[in-house]
């Protein structure tokens, strides 16, 4: 009984370890992802980031998005000058380059990391509001 005690509280310490490490991130559809931009709508510590290039960018992209362009020489120096305390929404086309991003994210310490795993294409398809430059 004892053995089988102490092997759940290892067990439990374990977890706990592993499940709260920061850099954390979570996938989530075009319809979470809509229901928490709205939920932190107005909110100077919610961030939308678009990662495509400025040329995907222009044609269209979620409203109030920041665009870093994943595949430029310098991404890596431009996210570590973002605030790493806020919360990130990160999406891209199809879900690759934003995975990639996260990833760096999560590399430098971010804290609060949602991936927009479906991407801009099915964000469209769904009819999703865009905007364009």
């Amino acid at each position: 009984m004892k053995k089988g005690f102490l092997c759940l509280s290892i067990l439990f310490i374990i977890i706990s370890f592993t499940t709260a490490q920061p850099g954390s991130n979570k996938n989530i559809t075009c319809k979470q992802a809509m229901e928490l931009i709205q939920k932190h709508n107005q909110d100077a510590d919610f961030i939308i980031l678009d990662v495509r290039t400025p040329e995907e960018f222009k044609i269209e992209h979620i409203e109030n998005a920041i665009l870093i362009d994943y595949r430029s020489g310098d991404f890596k120096d431009k996210i570590n000058q973002l605030d790493k305390k806020k919360t990130y929404l990160v999406y891209c086309r199809g879900g690759g380059r934003s995975a990639g991003a996260i990833e760096i994210m999560k590399d430098l310490d971010f804290i609060s990391l949602y991936h927009l795993y479906e991407g801009m294409e099915i964000w469209k398809n769904e009819g999703y509001k865009t905007v364009s430059e």
